[in-house]
Order: structure tokens, then sequence, then C-alpha cells
């Protein structure tokens, strides 16, 4: 669990968060810039800090190194997802104990959003038998969306600490492209996200396999999207689904 001195951290990020949103139009451009930046070197502090006390260690004269995608997370948290509530969000994912777990939703992070340069990590695709370490869950998965379907327009729905989420809307070039993903480091949830006019009537499924139940787009474009807690829903199309799962 995070000590005293990093729960202040978290606070006076949040607080700092939170004196911008309310005061916000007092302040220049330069002057929020200036606070955001001082938000995501924060993150990337507290973050390393905790990370490196249990990121090497030595065992029968063997030198192991854990805890590499929660250091990248803490060094991409400030560009890939911004804002006061995705910043506290990543804190608290990067700082979890168990880092098996974290790493679904560090990987929906890194490679469903259209900001940054994907990176994934040998050993987490492949294995790492002298750690004992298997492959990342549905990380073949998550590559081949981002190859194939999340494109087109973003939208954040970053309005909790412990659960947020983001549509891609997909585009022409792209067939079947467009995607949904909620994200959870607390208890299970759900957001209505708006997918857009043209997805009205439309069946969506998490391609994840954690929510059997598909979800269909309401006349207005919006779908309520779920997902377990401490864990990760990506929605697809049907075309996407079937590709993913049926025939993969």
């Amino acid at each position: 669990m995070p000590g005293v001195g990093t729960l202040i951290d978290m606070s006076g990020i949040i607080a700092g968060g939170a004196t911008a949103l309310a005061f916000g139009r007092l302040f220049s451009e330069q002057m929020k810039n200036m606070m955001m930046t001082v938000c995501g070197i924060s993150v990337f502090v507290i973050g390393i800090t905790g990370i490196m006390q249990g990121m090497l260690t030595v065992s029968g004269g063997e030198v192991s190194v854990n805890g590499s995608i929660p250091l990248l997370i803490s060094l991409v948290a400030g560009t890939l997802i911004g804002g006061t509530w995705g910043l506290v969000f990543l804190v608290i994912l990067a700082l979890l104990p168990g880092l098996n777990w974290n790493l679904p939703l560090a990987y929906a992070i890194i490679l469903l959003r259209q900001e940054g340069f994907p990176c994934v990590f040998y050993s987490d695709y492949y294995g790492n038998p002298v750690q004992d370490r298997p492959m990342v869950p549905n990380l073949g998965k998550l590559i081949k969306l981002r190859s194939a379907y999340a494109y087109g327009e973003q939208e954040d729905y970053l309005d909790d600490a412990h659960l947020i989420g983001w549509v891609r809307r997909g585009d022409q070039e792209h067939p079947a492209s467009g995607l949904a993903v909620v994200l959870s480091t607390g208890n299970e949830g759900s957001k209505r996200m708006y997918m857009g006019a043209d997805w009205a009537g439309r069946t969506m499924y998490d391609v994840l396999g954690n929510i059997t139940e598909p979800v269909t787009i309401d006349d207005e474009g919006f779908g309520e999207f779920r997902t377990l807690g401490g864990n990760v829903a990506v929605w697809t199309t049907e075309e996407a689904f079937e590709d993913l799962t049926i025939h993969e």
C-alpha cells in the first residue's frame, strides 16, 4: 500500500488540479500549461520512487528486473491521459500491489489511445520463464486492435479517479474500426459514452471476453459500457469481435 508520503503527494496533485478547475479563468494560458507540466512531473516522480524500491532484486547471485510496465506508465502518463483525474488514475494504477493484474490495463492505455508511440516489452508478449511469468493476458488481441481497429476521433471520459474510459469512432479507411474502452482500478462499473449518431442501433461486444452481454447503441448514439472491477473491457463492432475471437 502507498505510504503516508505518497498519499500526501497524491493529495497535492489532486488539490492542484481542483484549484485549476475552480479558478482556471483567473489564470493565463501560460500558467495553466505550467500547472499541468508540474502535475505530469509529479506523477513521474511518485511512480518511479515507488517502483524503483522493488525493481531490482538479487537472488542466488542473479539480478532480476521487475516493474518495468509501471515505470513506463509513469513516464507516459502526462501525455497519454492528461487531466487531473487521468493522472490520479495512473498514479493509483502504478502503485497498487500485484503488478500482473495491472498489465492488461496498462497495455490498453499504451496501445488503444491515439497519442504516443506503442511499446510492447518482449517478455510481456512471449513470457519470461526465468521469472515464471506468462504472456500478459489478451496482449495479442490488444496489439491487433491497435493495428486494425483503433482509429478515428477520440473522446475521453476521465471524470473518476478509479473508472475511466474513451471511445474511438472509427473511420472509412479501416473497415469495422472504432471501439470503446473502460478501465477500473476499483469496483465494477460502467460509463455512458457517445459513439456517434451513425452508430445508433449497432451492437458492440467486449472482445476481451470479460463481459458477455452485448451493448446496443441507442438512438442518440450513446452506449452504457461496463467493465469488471480491477479490469478492462474493450467494446468493438461485431465484425471486429468475430475477427478477434471466432476466427482467431
